[in-house]
């Protein structure tokens, strides 16, 4: 049971100082910021650290463009017609023929 005890504490600690490191190296936060974590971080050890971990971590992700001039190296260019297959007058299943009841 002690081991258990002793072990739960090591997890903990070593979970608080990689999240304290974590905080001190980056260069995203000012350093009231990083006092004001570190100290969240020791005083709830298990949800002040997750917390911090989850907000700190940086966020990757790509940026989305429907812009084919603004992509390097692409060989679209902007007056390039791309070809769909479909008829243009036929977008999104609305026909030109008809009486245009709908129907």
């Amino acid at each position: 049971m002690t081991y258990v005890l002793l072990g739960s504490f090591a997890l903990l600690v070593i979970f608080n100082a990689v999240v304290t490191i974590a905080v001190w190296r980056s260069d995203a936060i000012d350093m009231r910021q990083r006092l004001f974590q570190t100290l969240f971080i020791w005083v709830l050890p298990i949800l002040g650290a997750s917390l911090v971990w989850s907000l700190n971590r940086p966020i990757r992700s790509e940026r989305v463009t429907t812009d084919l001039a603004d992509r390097v190296g692409s060989s679209v260019a902007v007056d390039d017609n791309i070809r769909l297959g479909n008829d243009a007058a036929d977008l999104g299943g609305l026909h030109s023929s008809g009486d245009g009841g709908g129907h």
